[in-house]
C-alpha cells in the first residue's frame, strides 16, 4: 500500500523529470511550448504554474548567457 508521502515523492519526481525534459530541449536550441507541455502534463499544471518555473527560466536565459544560466541550474 502506497502512503500520501508515497505519492507526493512519486509526483515531485515526474515533475522533475519534466522539467529536465524542458531544459533538455532549450539547450538543445528548441522552443519548447510551455502551453504544450502543460497540456500534456494536466495533472501537473497546478506545480508547474505554482513554482512559477517557466516564467524563472524565461527570466534566467533572458538575463544571462546560456553557459551562465546552465551552470544557476546545477
Amino acid at each position: 500500500m502506497f502512503s500520501s508521502h508515497d505519492e507526493t515523492v512519486g509526483r515531485e519526481e515526474r515533475i522533475g523529470e519534466i522539467i529536465a525534459c524542458y531544459l533538455d530541449a532549450c539547450e538543445a536550441g528548441e522552443a519548447p511550448n510551455q502551453q504544450e507541455i502543460l497540456a500534456r502534463h494536466p495533472e501537473f499544471e497546478n506545480e508547474l504554474k505554482e513554482k512559477e518555473y517557466f516564467t524563472n527560466e524565461a527570466f534566467v536565459r533572458g538575463v544571462f548567457s546560456p553557459n551562465e544560466a546552465a551552470l544557476l541550474r546545477r
